[in-house]
């Protein structure tokens, strides 16, 4: 290994020009990468598609154009009058028409409001282009052009046959003889048909769109705009940014206000916050990590050739995301500050090192040679842990993770290599005409002496006391591994959105005014859903989601799941059954008296009825029924729109549909597919825990093995990962104590402080060896001169790595927060263990190997040396 570092270094010391020359083309290729890069923040993303939840959406995309919403909240003094209907009206003819030519319906599936039901009516929605038409003419004779082509419309002829129509129609023929006169006549007297049909509608509608799209006292409204699937994220977003704008103007012209929210504006807001915050922690990292480069090596060429190492390897890694098709997602942004605070302690340990080998009056080249063979070992050990750590990842179920940890791996790849070829490149080209002149050494700096001499005091005096310190080791083990029961999941992408945002906000409001906002749906499939027992099966599963025990307070009031808020074709066959009673009955269905079917009698007996009732239903509330079933009658959906609540009671809501659906579903007659937030959110929770787990699990065993591989003793291999074993703990530990859950950016940390803070574990035990066994040092003195000759750049790499994560704390998402502060702590602990901790274990390690090689020797298996003692064994180690 150490010859392949010395021939690869010396190339490149010995041609730093054209080395130079190879990295500059390959981050220019990279940079035209990075520009195709798109973003993705859906909690879709979130799980595969072979996941039950989004298996099931993606069967709703295809049948019924999916669950996406953008949702349009209006306020106004009267949203019942007759200018508010025709501002609606316009507007849903905007965006379903796309006649203002802005393409629209490229976005837009379908636009509901409360005048859906009442424009699905040929003569409502006739009446409605008329109002607008006269409201939009610029003379007499054009708004009287407009009532003669309505009065010659099939609606008109419809509407003649209507005796209480008579009078509006006959008003407006009598206008239409009168010019300018008549012009203003039409206009009150569609006006007045106007307000009288919504009036007519309102009453007949009821709880069918009042409190549900608008308010009672006509005060508040929300539109629902259903997006349609199979768009890119981006196009999604951009599109909707210009449908914010156009709202926003459109309803302003008419005295109203309007709101944009719903998941498509989260997003937007998320990831319009997410470049922001992007920019600054990468900033803000960027001055921190040169503030403690310049305290370290006290040179500004030193800083700019240490950060120069990071910015490629950060372009690469663009560059392989644009090329690749990787999206840049809530995770990408703490991409920046985790490789400038993994990939920097590479340089700072060859830098370190390269000053070390300068001091010793080598020149350039030899020093840049010398530098990457000796700490080579360690830094490859490092960058090949930390890879092993992110490789963990590859197993996990969840895209957005795997992805980030195949960034991370081929990251700090790129860091390594570019700290054993473009820094000692450039090292050479800037010093090699200085000769043997530069000598400095950083313990020069008289804080930093201090601080060496400090930590050696440390590491010796725990040497000294090892039984207190290892009694204190198992009591964290002990402590925070039984915290780790008590630990909560989180995965709900919405709550990387700041509640401070507009869509955020807006959608509260929303929720306030008109209750749960989000869909959950079933989705039933058999031959035939309108027979007399699919439709029976499809109530029984309604009823048993609504009267859930889990769904009931101790009151007895609904907590989750509400009728009201329930759309099924039951519900409209029963609405249905029931105005054809009232209708039986004589009782005018706007007269407030209503009629209820009787219990049971509500089912249709044949397919036949069942689908003259569904006509019925489009014909008399405007209900069109490819929303809930499809033409050949074999799938349907049973929506329910919920509220926005915590994991807990998304588990919970997600448990009772399951429950409910494993009643009443019966296999290859009537089959049951679940999807919505909570089914989502619920198969993503599932494997938060399993993923840390395994990860982790995964990441300890193979960085363990390689270090023990390559020092060739499972005892000092050992010795050299306890240190992220503690910090593991301790990460757990801290997420207990504080009462932070495990979420999608959580999740990772075990991985990521074993990848990167086993680094420390591996460069003591590394220099340690190198002074016990190649300088024939005795165990206490090794580790005085170990703690003392990489103390500094230990230091250095965790202030400069720990920080990194710590400014993750100034972002505006909380999940990204938690992840910082957390990874912070637990590489700050792994570094101090292994200072302080680590020396304690190897000079016991080091004493037991030594006495059993002396116990050995004893019985004639002497080394060469005739000692058989700890230094002979050294000698055998030394090919490492």
């Amino acid at each position: 290994m150490r010859k392949a570092f010395a021939l690869m270094t010396s190339w490149s010391a010995r041609r730093p020009w054209l080395v130079l020359g190879i990295i500059a083309v390959l981050t220019a290729a990279s940079v035209a990468g990075a520009f195709r890069i798109q973003m993705e923040f859906s909690q879709e993303a979130l799980l595969p598609d072979k996941y039950p939840s989004i298996a099931a959406l993606r069967k709703v995309e295809k049948e019924f154009g999916g669950l996406k919403y953008a949702k349009v909240l209006l306020t106004g003094k009267d949203l019942f009058s007759p200018d508010a209907a025709l501002a609606l009206f316009e507007y849903q003819q905007a965006l379903e028409s796309g006649a203002d030519s802005a393409g629209w319906e490229e976005l837009v599936l379908r636009a509901e409001s409360y005048l859906s039901y009442l424009l699905r009516n040929p003569e409502a929605r006739a009446l409605m282009t008329l109002y607008s038409s006269l409201r939009a003419s610029s003379s007499g004779e054009e708004a009287l052009d407009a009532v003669r082509g309505f009065l010659d419309s099939e609606a008109a002829r419809s509407m003649e046959r209507q005796p209480e129509a008579g009078p509006f129609l006959q008003g407006l023929r009598t206008a239409v003889g009168q010019g300018e006169e008549g012009a203003r006549t039409a206009g009150y007297l569609v006006e007045a048909a106007v307000s009288e049909a919504l009036d007519r509608y309102l009453a007949a509608a009821g709880a069918m769109v009042v409190g549900r799209t608008v308010t009672a006292d006509g005060k508040a409204a929300v539109v629902n705009i259903q997006v349609r699937p199979g768009l890119p994220q981006s196009e999604v977003l951009r599109r909707a940014g210009r449908l914010e704008e156009f709202t926003a103007a459109f309803f302003a012209s008419r005295g109203m206000e309007a709101e944009v929210s719903g998941e498509v504006y989260m997003m937007k807001a998320l990831q319009r916050l997410s470049l922001r915050d992007s920019a600054v922690l990468g900033l803000i990292a960027l001055l921190f990590i040169a503030v403690v480069l310049f305290l370290t090596f006290r040179k500004v060429l030193d800083i700019f050739l240490t950060l120069a190492v990071v910015f490629v390897s950060l372009l690469w890694i663009f560059g392989i995301m644009g090329f690749g098709g990787i999206h840049y997602t809530v995770m990408g942004m703490a991409l920046v500050p985790l490789m400038l605070g993994i990939d920097i302690a590479y340089s700072i340990h060859i830098l370190t090192r390269y000053y070390e080998e300068r001091d010793k009056r080598k020149g350039a080249e030899d020093s840049a040679v010398s530098s990457v063979v000796t700490v080579g070992i360690a830094v490859f050990l490092a960058a090949a842990t930390t890879m092993f750590g992110f490789l963990s990842f590859s197993i996990s179920d969840l895209p957005p993770i795997r992805q980030f940890g195949l960034l991370c791996l081929v990251g700090v790849f790129f860091g390594f290599l570019l700290s054993i070829t473009m820094l000692p490149a450039a090292l050479v080209i800037r010093d090699r005409r200085r000769g043997i002149k530069e000598s400095r050494r950083v313990e020069e700096h008289r804080l930093l002496d201090w601080l060496d001499r400090g930590l050696a005091r440390l590491s010796l005096l725990a040497e000294r006391h090892r039984l207190p310190v290892w009694i204190g080791c198992l009591a964290l083990v002990v402590a925070c591994g039984l915290s780790v029961l008590g630990i909560s999941t989180s995965a709900d992408f919405r709550t990387f959105v700041p509640h401070d945002l507009p869509a955020y906000r807006s959608f509260i409001r929303i929720e306030e005014h008109f209750g749960g906002q989000d869909t959950t749906v079933a989705l039933l499939e058999g031959e035939d859903l309108l027979s007399t027992a699919s439709l029976r099966r499809m109530d029984e599963f309604v009823n048993a989601v609504l009267d859930h025990p889990r769904n009931l307070t101790p009151e007895g009031e609904r907590k989750y799941f509400r009728p009201e808020k329930t759309n099924s074709i039951p519900g409209i066959l029963r609405a249905a059954k029931a105005l054809a009673s009232a209708e039986t009955a004589g009782v005018n269905p706007g007269s407030g008296v209503g009629v209820e079917a009787e219990p049971g009698r509500w089912v249709p007996a044949s397919a036949e009825e069942a689908e003259a009732l569904l006509s019925k239903a489009e014909e008399a509330f405007g209900f069109e029924s490819s929303s809930l079933i499809s033409q050949d009658r074999d799938s349907s959906l049973v929506a329910f729109e919920v509220p926005f609540v915590d994991e807990e009671g998304e588990k919970e809501m997600a448990a009772i549909l399951r429950d409910a659906a494993s009643e009443s579903m019966v296999p290859g007659s009537l089959d049951m597919e679940l999807t919505g937030m909570p089914l989502i959110i619920s198969d993503a929770l599932d494997k938060l825990f399993t993923t840390q787990l395994q990860s982790g699990a995964l990441a300890l065993l193979l960085c363990a093995l390689l270090v023990v591989v390559v020092f060739r003793s499972l005892a000092y291999g050992l010795t050299a990962t306890s240190v992220v074993f503690l910090a593991i703990l301790l990460e757990i530990g801290l997420l207990r104590l504080i009462g932070w859950p495990l979420d999608i950016m959580t999740v990772m940390i075990a991985s990521l402080v074993i990848g990167a803070g086993i680094d420390f574990g591996i460069h003591v035990a590394h220099r340690f060896r190198e002074e016990l066994y190649d300088n024939r040092l005795l165990p206490e003195e090794a580790v005085n001169t170990t703690v003392r000759n990489v103390g500094n750049a230990l230091i250095s790499a965790a202030v400069t790595t720990s920080g990194a994560f710590l400014i993750l704390a100034v972002s505006s998402f909380s999940p990204l927060r938690r992840f910082g502060v957390v990874t912070a702590l637990a590489l700050a602990s792994a570094c101090f263990a292994a200072l302080v901790l680590e020396p304690t274990f190897l000079t016991t390690v080091a004493t037991r190997l030594d006495r059993r090689v002396r116990t050995d020797g004893g019985r004639g298996r002497r080394g060469k040396s005739g000692r058989g003692g700890l230094l002979d064994e050294g000698r055998k180690g030394r090919s490492i």
